[in-house]
């Protein structure tokens, strides 16, 4: 075909030279047409006028010149093609590929209805394996405790790089077997040396060793009660009777077929050291358990119909994720520790000043309140009990309910901080000049920070309560304790004196309401400086956590664990072998998310260098 056939075919199809075009068309619906039409046909033309320039020059070249041409273009588009679409796309296993995450074999030898099950892959050839390592030799005696977990989670006396290492194929788990109100361990030891494993099962089992045959393969039994055996490349070594049924355990009855199990697991980060799964009837024991009743807030025993949680080691951090499935139902009908918060975006963080020791961020102060203060007063009495007689004085004083007259000013979200009793390094700081402001005491302070305030109202609300408030305070040198007005910052705030370190203070700032039990937070919350979400460190221990949370709290460790050293810290002779390794933290964050049917949580650790280490 001719370039004009090829032009004349191409115009037959443009707008307007349709044959077929509708006869009732408007003028200006035939004139949008037919510009649209020449546009396009010279378009065509200056294309084709272009393509015959090419297409002479290339004709005008030597046969072997085009030729190599050729090659050298099909060559670029072949390298480009691998480059940018291939290698991006390829399976981790290809070559170019990124390094696949380790499999687990383990589970398939482990039954349906397990208690709960530990896996690791201490692989060398693996990421997250250099990644440990590397973490290890930063941080020996943080090392050196994780590294004895492992035979005390499998009530063993055994050196994993002593005695497994040299022959394992580097999958270690241990499955744990609910006996009674015991849990009976089992270790499952990839194998990749079998004379080596079976040597190192008889030295480990107990005296008197014999041997059976169980479905084609070797049971070595004690006369302690427990047992060895070689199945599916993995030594299992446990009670003779767990160990007896995994090697006549059907593929189809494991817990790698369990959808209890593979539902949470697989809600897990792909890229993983270590992963945890819990039964839900375990995870109901342990919510049981006065020690580890705690725990339960983040599996929520009572709706869960599986949990679990991985070890992942980054970069630059350590994080745990935990995801309990949960059922729809009893989540509804009786909410978990977090299923009472709402979820919220937080953006508080962007008031919050970037060296702030501590962050709590909640969507709504007075569920938050009903859900944290109860179980935080029964686990730490001590620490409440000054509060719980405060309020207990006012209201049976004068009947001020503090949740109830004080959080119901407070409808959206709201932060719970802790921070340094001075200005913020790199803002405005006039508090040693402003009117009323005591002088730093050097101890942080504790604020309330809330947003979606009517602050008219709130200071209304407040200035009844004023009266109330100091009179169900502990006189001080005699004098009655008395709110006072101060200009801080520009605002007028409301300071009572409590003590040598703590000044009640209130102040509104457009929909904002801080309570702090320092001046000092009014100015900080005003001043221009660096806010906690744009810190490198709040970056780095927060990222890829979820937009919209159940709670959000956040720890500058190095800095309270200077605040710690500087109170009473370095005086412990125990914090004292941790001191260097513990230095090496930066911060740590917790995020909650719960729905209806899911329960996520994500804590990360940061590192930094190492203050103090040779």
């Amino acid at each position: 075909m001719s370039r004009q056939d090829w032009l004349d075919r191409l115009r037959e199809r443009l707008p307007g030279r349709n044959a077929g075009a509708s006869p009732g068309a408007g003028e200006a619906g035939g004139g949008a047409r037919q510009a649209l039409s020449r546009a396009a046909t010279t378009v065509v033309e200056r294309a084709g006028s272009i393509a015959d320039a090419v297409s002479g020059a290339w004709l005008s070249l030597p046969l072997m010149v085009r030729q190599r041409l050729a090659a050298a273009s099909a060559l670029v588009a072949l390298v480009a093609l691998v480059g940018f679409v291939l290698i991006p796309a390829a399976p981790c296993w290809s070559p170019g590929g990124d390094r696949c995450p380790p499999s687990d074999d383990a589970i398939a030898l482990v039954p349906a209805d397990v208690g709960a099950y530990l896996h690791l892959n201490l692989d060398p050839a693996t990421d997250q394996y250099e990644l440990a390592a590397t973490l290890a030799r930063q941080f020996p005696e943080f090392a050196e405790l994780a590294t004895s977990a492992l035979p005390l989670a499998a009530d063993r006396r055994i050196d994993y790089e002593r005695d497994v290492r040299p022959w394992s194929g580097g999958e270690v788990a241990v499955s744990f077997d609910t006996d009674g109100t015991e849990l009976a361990p089992m270790l499952i030891l990839e194998v990749a040396d079998a004379a080596a494993a079976i040597e190192f099962a008889e030295r480990a089992l107990g005296p008197e060793l014999a041997t059976a045959e169980v479905n084609g393969i070797t049971l070595i039994t004690d006369s302690m009660g427990a047992a060895a055996a070689l199945r599916a490349g993995f030594l299992l070594i446990g009670p003779e009777s767990q160990v007896r049924r995994s090697v006549e355990l059907p593929g189809s009855d494991s817990l790698a077929a369990a959808a209890a199990a593979q539902r949470p697991l697989g809600e897990l980060p792909a890229e993983r050291l270590a992963e945890l799964y819990l039964s839900p009837e375990l995870a109901g024991a342990l919510a049981e358990s006065e020690e580890l009743a705690p725990l339960d807030a983040f599996v929520d025993a009572e709706a869960s119909i599986g949990a679990a949680a991985a070890l992942v080691v980054e970069e630059d951090a350590v994080r745990i994720a935990v995801r309990s499935v949960l059922d729809p139902g009893r989540s509804e009908d009786a909410p978990g520790f977090f299923g009472e918060l709402p979820r919220f975006e937080p953006t508080l963080t962007s008031k919050v000043k970037g060296d702030a020791l501590v962050y709590l961020g909640v969507g709504d102060p007075e569920a938050a309140a009903a859900a944290l203060v109860g179980p935080a007063v029964a686990t730490a009495p001590d620490v409440f009990d000054g509060l719980a007689r405060f309020a207990s004085r006012l209201e049976r004083r004068d009947g001020v309910d503090l949740e109830r007259d004080l959080l119901t000013l407070l409808p959206g979200e709201a932060a719970l901080t802790v921070e340094p009793d001075e200005p913020p390094a790199d803002g405005g700081s006039d508090a040693g000049e402003t009117p009323g402001i005591v002088t730093p005491t050097g101890a942080p302070y504790l604020a309330l920070l809330a947003k979606e305030v009517d602050s008219a109202a709130a200071l209304d609300d407040l200035a009844a309560l004023q009266e109330p408030i100091a009179g169900a305070v502990d006189s001080a040198g005699g004098r009655e304790p008395r709110f006072r007005s101060s200009e801080v910052a520009g605002v007028e705030a409301q300071i009572l004196p409590l003590s040598p370190v703590v000044d009640l203070t209130y102040a509104t700032a457009d929909d904002q309401l801080i309570v702090a039990t320092s001046p000092v937070a009014v100015e900080r919350y005003l001043a221009d400086a660096e806010p906690l979400a744009a810190v490198a460190a709040f970056e780095r221990a927060t990222r890829s956590f979820d937009d919209e949370l159940s709670l959000l709290l956040y720890v500058g460790f190095r800095d309270l664990l200077a605040l710690g050293e500087r109170l009473f810290l370095a005086e412990d002779p125990t914090y004292a072998r941790y001191a260097v390794d513990l230095r090496g933290l930066e911060a740590a964050a917790l995020a909650v998310t719960q729905s209806s049917s899911e329960l996520r949580t994500d804590a990360r650790v940061t590192v930094g260098e190492r203050e103090g280490a040779e």
